[in-house]
């Protein structure tokens, strides 16, 4: 049996309340009445998936499928400039991907909401994620919304660890007299390039040769990272 989620974590010793309704208010979310069906009841609806494509994408745009799924995903570059612009607000902020192709149905229904004019309650979907998340307990697992996480810790009045910092040095200002200053430790690293007027031109063939050379020979050095 499934427990009930707590919504609430621990920061620094301080415990943190995530739950729909306080992030409602941290976010200064207002509850509206629209006429239109919304994300989470559209969720548990059979959806016509070819309508939802013919709102939110170009003309004659398909869905990228397979034989068991036919409605897998869209892909971004198929979406209308209106909805290309609510996809970077969605996925950055609501329904977090680092996906940047391919729009699967979950984010293509909430954009079909979005654009239609459907209810999509932000405040539950990031509260049940962070717990979704938080349960895991997994080192892979992403998580996004940092700033909402973080006026959720000020709310909280968990103690921040750069309201005093003492790993900060004050120093001169940057300034471009102090960007065009040469050091002297930094002038005896220069190679030393001049040539004298009495050296043969010789010598300064031969070290452009050898600098042309290990340059080649560090191009070919595989990398390891």
């Amino acid at each position: 049996m499934n427990q009930a989620s707590t919504y609430k974590s621990y920061v620094w010793g301080t415990e943190v309340d995530f739950s729909p309704s306080t992030i409602m208010k941290v976010l200064k979310l207002r509850a509206t009445h629209l006429d239109e069906p919304g994300y989470h009841q559209r969720l548990n609806e059979e959806q016509d998936y070819d309508e939802i494509a013919s709102e939110i994408c170009v003309v004659n745009t398909e869905w990228v499928g397979t034989t068991k799924n036919k409605y897998k995903y869209l892909r971004r570059g198929d979406l209308t400039p209106e909805a290309k612009g609510w996809y970077e607000l969605l996925k950055r902020s609501i329904l977090g991907t680092v996906n940047n192709s391919e729009v699967n149905k979950k984010r293509a229904i909430m954009l079909y909401c979005i654009i239609m004019g459907g209810e999509v309650k932000v405040h539950e979907i990031i509260a049940n994620d962070i717990q979704r998340i938080a349960e895991k307990n997994s080192a892979e697992g992403w998580l996004y919304y940092p700033s909402t996480i973080m006026r959720l810790c000020m709310k909280a009045k968990v103690p921040m660890e750069d309201e005093n910092p003492t790993w900060l040095i004050p120093g001169m200002p940057i300034t471009i007299e102090r960007m065009m200053m040469v050091t002297e430790a930094q002038q005896s690293r220069r190679p030393q390039r001049r040539r004298q007027r009495d050296e043969p031109m010789e010598e300064e063939e031969s070290q452009e040769e050898e600098e042309e050379q290990e340059e080649e020979e560090q191009q070919h050095i595989p990398s390891y990272n």
